[in-house]
């Protein structure tokens, strides 16, 4: 009912978890994007996924995928979605309006490396920290699929969140602060 610009999505935008084949997924696709809400907003304005796990599998499950079941997954991922590049390419980039707003899209689960405690990749990581401060824009967005926030004690999926990998974390939050960069906005 409103006029909007900008529509971002924040992960799990189809849940794939039963494809394991490129026939399997595009069917997957074909429903979740042939719904009729997807359909009334998708055209009406830009769209900026930042995709999670559900659009390839249960992050349970990353760690048992076969390399053809990852990588059929993957290909419908940017098949389907408007993702610069191929598998095998980065899928995080960054959009900008004008000197308004630079919006930082990041990829927070293919380059994921649970056990070295390793959210983006090294050479994303510089990236996003050299982008924040080089960007002329009044707004910095960085759209992620997971929360960066510290939450209570207790509460659910600490090792699926930035909060789960703290030297990451704080190396952002740090760059952020140390070098006074303004404007940074996280959308979660």
């Amino acid at each position: 009912r409103h006029d909007f610009d900008l529509f971002c999505h924040l992960g799990d935008i189809s849940y794939n978890d039963d494809a394991y084949d490129r026939p399997t997924y595009d069917g997957a696709w074909a429903t979740t994007l042939g719904d009729a809400g997807y359909r009334a907003v998708l055209p009406r304005a830009a769209f900026l996924p930042a995709f999670d796990d559900h659009e390839i599998a249960d992050n349970v499950l990353w760690d048992e995928l076969s390399v053809e079941h990852y990588e059929a997954g993957l290909a419908a991922l940017v098949d389907h979605l408007p993702l610069d590049g191929q598998p095998g390419d980065r899928l995080w980039a960054s959009y900008r309006w004008g000197e308004t707003a630079e919006i930082f899209l990041l990829d927070s689960r293919t380059e994921r490396v649970p056990e070295e405690k390793v959210y983006l990749s090294e050479t994303q990581l510089q990236w996003l920290l050299d982008g924040l401060s080089s960007s002329p824009c009044h707004f910095k967005v960085i759209l992620t699929s997971a929360p960066i926030t510290r939450f209570p004690a207790g509460w659910p999926g600490f090792g699926d969140r930035w909060e789960g990998y703290a030297d990451q974390r704080n190396a952002l939050l740090d760059h952020i602060t140390e070098s006074g960069v303004q404007g940074v906005w996280f959308l979660t």
